[in-house]
């Protein structure tokens, strides 16, 4: 009785890995900073706002084909984008609150500046080679931002577009190291978006003399 039982639960297993039914692997990302340090932060406090099409964006992928095929990972490039942009802020001005909500006219006495955050687009391109011995992949993730400061009476002092590409390939022997390789061409892009923020916002001559205009 107990070998029919062993039998069938390693049978109903086997079908559950071939057909990917645990549901997505989720790609673990590592914070990412600027790769910059500068002598000195700006005087300023500012309000920094993500937009909920950012918070809330996870990227699915699924596999298809032979090798892990029915497989499929969730990457939260959202939380990656929040936390490598909210760091470059940090790295640049002295005080810096992420905020849920855009604040209100009044409710911005409390900031000299507020920054919004926007996505406009990512781009991804994950392919798996079969090779003689093993397989190959290569992925390759891009990042497209839209980011625009305010005064504290909602007048424009500086906009950039940031963007970046990540991109990691190497050999997988197993459905885990898709996700790894995965995971490290997303931080890549999230490091390079992270110090082309920090590098952008510190030496704009606009952010600058507004600075100094607070003085």
């Amino acid at each position: 009785m107990n070998k029919i039982k062993l039998t069938f639960m390693f049978a109903f297993i086997s079908v559950l890995l071939v057909c990917g039914c645990f549901g997505p692997t989720t790609v673990k990302l590592r914070p990412q900073f600027p790769t910059v340090t500068f002598p000195d932060k700006f005087p300023a406090s500012v309000a920094l706002y993500f937009d909920t099409e950012i918070t809330s964006y996870i990227d699915r992928l699924h596999t298809t084909g032979d090798f892990c095929a029915g497989h499929s990972y969730d990457i939260p490039i959202g939380d990656g984008i929040v936390q490598s942009v909210t760091s470059a802020m940090e790295t640049v001005f002295q005080n810096v609150s992420v905020l849920d909500t855009v604040p209100q006219p009044d409710e911005m006495k409390n900031f000299d500046a507020m920054i919004i955050v926007e996505l406009h687009d990512i781009v991804e391109d994950v392919e798996i080679t079969e090779l003689i011995y093993g397989h190959k992949i290569k992925s390759t993730f891009q990042i497209y931002l839209k980011m625009k400061m305010n005064d504290s009476d909602m007048r424009l002092i500086y906009s950039h577009s940031p963007h970046s590409t990540g991109i990691k390939s190497d050999r997988i022997t197993s459905c885990s190291d898709i996700g790894e390789i995965i995971g490290f061409s997303v931080e890549k892009s999230l490091s390079q978006i992270s110090t082309d923020v920090a590098e952008a916002f510190y030496n704009s001559r606009q952010v600058a003399d507004f600075v100094e205009s607070l003085k």
